[in-house]
């Protein structure tokens, strides 16, 4: 008999980083479920029968793209509150999340950026207050060790690669919104400051 090898739920950890420089992963305390939700969004192509065209084909399915995303809930921790809140708040661009797996044979850990799509407070009487969080994927998600066998796909590219890809996203940004002209008013009003 072989038993399977299980994960227990507190081995199965996320972390949400504060985009300092070097940066701090914390844990938000007092989840109840989490989950990490891998999606692959799929073009469908019937294959017709040549010999009997008449009769139903085949669907093939070929990947169009990957995304990735962060679900979960539980009981409100007072000292998990500035953390949601900073991040909902306060930040416009996506941060670093890190899902950590222990497993016998070591950490399987996923690294990518996301953003804080949803964060829900619920109270009842007679109960705890609780909460719920949706955390969208933007871009990559990388895998450290990279399963065996794996070349190519942009879920397994490096983290490494994946930093200096989502770096050059956001130059390019800043970049455009240095060169993006002024409004015509503006211009207006400054055509018309003395010299």
């Amino acid at each position: 008999m072989a038993l399977a090898l299980v994960v227990a739920f507190d081995g199965f950890v996320l972390t949400v980083g504060d985009g300092a420089s070097p940066e701090v992963f914390t844990a938000p305390c007092a989840f109840s479920s989490r989950a990490l939700n891998l999606t692959k969004n799929l073009n469908e192509i019937i294959l017709p029968d040549c010999d009997e065209e008449a009769k139903a084909g085949w669907i093939v399915r070929d990947p169009l793209s990957m995304s990735w995303d962060v679900t979960g809930e539980g009981i409100l921790d007072e000292g998990s509150i500035d953390i949601w809140d900073e991040w909902f708040l306060e930040s416009t661009s996506s941060r670093h999340i890190q899902i950590t797996i222990t497993t016998d044979t070591g950490d399987l850990v996923y690294l990518g950026r996301a953003h804080l799509q949803t964060w829900n407070r619920t109270a009842e009487a007679h109960n705890f207050l609780r909460y719920n969080v949706a955390i969208a994927g933007s871009g990559p998600l990388t895998r450290t060790p990279a399963p065996a066998g794996t070349v190519g796909s942009s879920f397994m590219d490096s983290a490494a690669e994946t930093e200096a890809f989502m770096d050059r996203r956001e130059r390019s940004r800043a970049r455009r919104a240095e060169a993006k002209p002024a409004p015509a008013k503006a211009r207006a009003s400054k055509a018309r400051e003395p010299a």
